[in-house]
This record gives C-alpha cells, sequence and structure tokens, in this order.
C-alpha cells in the first residue's frame, strides 16, 4: 500500500474476528488485481465477513 492509504491501512489491520467489512467500490478498495486479491486474502485469515 501506498503512505497515501495510511488509514486505509490501519482500518484494515484494526478488523476483528467477526467484524465486517462492507466494500461499495472496489476500485476504491485496490486498484490492481493482485493488491485485491492479497487484501481478500489476508482479511479472510482474520476470519472477518467480506461483502463485496
Amino acid at each position: 500500500m501506498t503512505t497515501s492509504r495510511t488509514q486505509f491501512k490501519k482500518q484494515v489491520e484494526l478488523i476483528q474476528l467477526n467484524d465486517t467489512l462492507v466494500v461499495t467500490k472496489l476500485n476504491h478498495f485496490a486498484h490492481k488485481t493482485r493488491k485485491t486479491l492479497n487484501l481478500i486474502d489476508n482479511l479472510l485469515k482474520k476470519k472477518s465477513s467480506s461483502q463485496f
């Protein structure tokens, strides 16, 4: 993640078990496919509920 996304990075790090992250605009979630897949993988490892 770039330094301009520090708030987003903090929010992702704060997600805990059973939290829900609702993404309304996928292009704002991650700009590249690989980054999107990595973010989703990290969230699933935390066992959060992600809705796209």
